[in-house]
């Protein structure tokens, strides 16, 4: 019994330390949210309690310690206060943080030079491998008024630590995180901290923006892994605050990454990819203001800002460009020009415009070395002009300083007699070099390469050879009218056709534009040979893109008439042959109902009677529906009453007002109840059949060539008894 109550006692006397301890904890965490350093020293006083317990107390939802609350709030004073009663240093969250970390994130320079006076490790990581540097890089927000110095980083990078860390995403050094992160004041901090401190110096008493002393980084020391360095990060993320703070610390504009590009060569190719953004527009013209070069070009490659546009497609880059001085003419290892590349990717709009800007069409495949070929500044026009002089060619100006002698120039050379001035000095230029190169043992002639030789599509091809002046363009065979149809409803018609077939004479074309012509038939249409009788002008044009699936419609043509039409396809060559329909007649159906004039009963009396009307039906009428019915129920009438209970009606109609521009072939009645129907090809129509001692309700369609027009107005009729 007396044991049962000690140990009751002794339970009881746990449970209510126990209670006593957590009340302790939760005080002291509450005194270092409040900084109330009094109540702190109080609690950390040597008690019943072991002071480890109180000091390194954790919070129960985050694992916090006392240590770690004040590096939250950068509270030195307290900090020193519980590293003196001796809290652990190296104490982590439940996110594996440590005091270091917690105070490189908040921003706390004198918090972290305290902790490293009691043996805090600036190295140590997170569990996702963070030190303090790299998580204040990819957690911190800066406060405006923190935005300026960032002294947390600064501190650190004082005390020499691992700035070549690469666990950040994309296997960036902090600093390059900084760049991508867009972390303005911290990439300041990186190029303007000094080893050992030192930070920024002063200038014509201004706080200078580069430090005294040794740095701790160059500008463009750091690189990615595909070779870029803080400056082209900068440029690809199209932060241009960046990139001009990054300018005037130093990075080179003119740096390569590993394929051998330079950042304009970078947003050129982005740009391309992605349609053409405003803002790598935006890039491009900040480069250009700092004067990238437009000359730079790949190693192995030669492409070139501009070459790399033309690849693309991207017209809007293109124009940029050659507005800021690029070289229309310029060409890559393989003498590959602008144009040549929009023509070999199929960017038809893009080759359309460099042509209007002076692109050649044609160049020359040189005999000499990639090098030699690089170490020579003139273009290979200048070139051809000089060879030529020198081997006693005519001087070229002269053979074309006026009309007459370049129209001897353009015979000589078996042009056209069309041929453009300006093409024939190009197809001169290209003779003389030939003949030059020829007649100085270089070899035989070099080939002429035209961008027709490379172009992606035939219409590129086609587009080419128009600007060669050197043949007639190729252009696409003439479309197959499939059908004509005639709108019931509206005087239109409905011309549906098939796409041309592609040949090796007129392979295919890419997007076609269609065109179709109407043209008014003089007389009548069946007499019609050719085109003899067809009107000079069309009476209506259509153009679409369509590609046979949707037809072309003709509205508002005049009834009663005949047409013609005429469908062609268009190229960029121009516009290929027409093929030409059969003439149609224009008409609707009927517009106007015919009206029932009147109705006339006919008994019917007996076998004979009923043969005297089949008979007329015959003759006049067809029953289209509702025959058989129409027969029981007669005999039906017969029999029943011993006498005929049948009888027929004749109705005679007048003409619709509106035939629909062709003649009435036949006219339909209709009566109800039951399905009596019939169709005559007169104005007199015959029902038979009908029960006596009933009511129908009559009406009367017309019908022409194209259909059948609208019924009549009902009129009740009483077979009589």
């Amino acid at each position: 019994m007396a044991r049962s109550s000690s140990s009751s006692s002794s339970s009881s006397s746990s449970s209510s330390s126990s209670s006593k301890l957590d009340k302790k904890a939760a005080r002291i965490h509450q005194a270092v949210a409040n900084g109330d350093d009094c109540l702190v020293i109080d609690l950390t006083k040597a008690s019943c309690f072991k002071l480890s317990t109180v000091v390194d107390a954790r919070d129960p939802t985050t694992g916090t310690t006392p240590l770690l609350a004040a590096a939250e709030r950068g509270d030195a004073g307290i900090a020193k206060i519980l590293l003196g009663r001796g809290a652990d240093v190296h104490a982590t969250d439940n996110l594996t943080r440590t005091a270091a970390h917690i105070g490189a994130l908040h921003n706390h320079a004198q918090f972290l030079d305290l902790i490293v006076l009691y043996g805090a490790n600036l190295e140590a990581t997170t569990k996702e491998g963070l030190t303090p540097l790299m998580l204040a890089i990819e957690q911190q927000q800066l406060r405006e008024k923190e935005s300026t110095r960032a002294e947390g980083i600064r501190f650190l990078l004082e005390k020499n630590v691992n700035i070549k860390d690469r666990t950040a995403g994309e296997g960036h050094t902090p600093f390059l995180r900084a760049v991508a992160l867009h972390r303005l004041a911290v990439v300041k901090v990186f190029l303007t901290a000094t080893k050992g401190g030192g930070g920024g110096g002063k200038k014509g008493g201004k706080e200078s923006v580069v430090g005294v002393g040794v740095r701790v980084l160059g500008v463009d020391e750091d690189r990615d892994l595909e070779g870029r360095t803080g400056f082209m990060l900068a440029v690809a993320g199209s932060d241009l605050v960046m990139a001009e703070l990054l300018l005037e610390l130093g990075a080179d504009i003119e740096t390569k990454d590993k394929e051998g590009k330079t950042a304009l060569m970078r947003v050129v190719e982005q740009a391309g990819k992605e349609g053409g953004k405003e803002k790598e527009k935006e890039v491009v013209e900040f480069l250009l203001k700092h004067e990238a070069s437009l000359k730079a070009s790949v190693k192995e490659s030669g492409f070139t800002p501009l070459l790399l546009a033309a690849m693309q497609g991207n017209k809007t880059m293109v124009e940029l460009l050659l507005a800021n001085g690029a070289d229309v003419e310029e060409e890559d290892s393989k003498d590959y020009t602008p144009l040549m590349h929009a023509a070999e990717k199929g960017h038809t709009d893009l080759v359309k415009y460099l042509m209007e800007k002076g692109a050649p069409v044609i160049t020359i495949a040189k005999p000499t070395s990639v090098t030699a070929r690089r170490s020579n500044s003139k273009s290979w026009m200048d070139r051809s002009l000089s060879l030529g002089s020198q081997s006693g060619a005519s001087s070229l100006n002269a053979a074309t300083s006026n009309t007459a002698a370049a129209a001897a120039t353009a015979a000589a050379l078996q042009l056209p007699t069309s041929t453009p001035l300006s093409r024939v000095r190009l197809s001169a230029s290209i003779h003389s070099l030939g003949q030059s190169l020829g007649q100085s043992g270089q070899g035989q002639t070099p080939r002429k390469l035209t961008a027709e030789d490379v172009a992606a599509t035939e219409e590129i091809k086609s587009l080419v050879r128009r600007a060669l002046n050197c043949g007639p363009p190729v252009l696409p065979q003439a479309p197959e009218v499939r059908k004509e149809k005639l709108d019931p409803s509206h005087p239109s018609i409905i011309l549906a056709f098939a796409p041309p077939v592609p040949t090796a004479a007129t392979p295919k074309l890419g997007a076609l534009k269609y065109g179709a012509e109407c043209f008014v038939v003089k007389g009548e249409g069946e007499e019609m040979e050719g085109e003899e009788g067809m009107e000079e002008k069309p009476v209506a044009v259509l153009e679409g893109l369509s590609s046979g699936q949707t037809p072309f419609v003709f509205r508002g043509l005049e009834r009663s008439r005949w047409y013609v039409f005429k469908v062609y396809a268009e190229a960029v060559g121009g516009r290929g042959m027409a093929s030409t329909s059969e003439p149609i007649f224009l008409a609707t159906a009927p517009n106007g109902a015919p009206s029932v004039r009147e109705v006339l009963v006919e008994e019917q009396e007996g076998r004979e009677g009923q043969g005297g009307v089949e008979g007329i039906m015959e003759e006049e009428t067809e029953m289209v529906k509702g025959g058989e019915e129409v027969e029981e129920e007669g005999q039906e009438g017969v029999e029943e009453g011993g006498e005929s209970n049948v009888s027929s009606v004749r109705v005679i109609v007048d003409e619709p007002t509106d035939d629909g521009g062709a003649p009435i072939t036949s006219y339909v009645l209709t009566a109800k109840p039951g399905s009596f129907k019939v169709e005559s090809q007169t104005t007199t129509l015959l029902l038979p059949g009908l029960v006596k001692g009933k009511s129908y309700k009559i009406s009367v369609a017309a019908k022409n060539a194209v259909g059948q027009g609208p019924f009549s107005r009902v009129v009740s009729h009483d077979v009589a008894l």
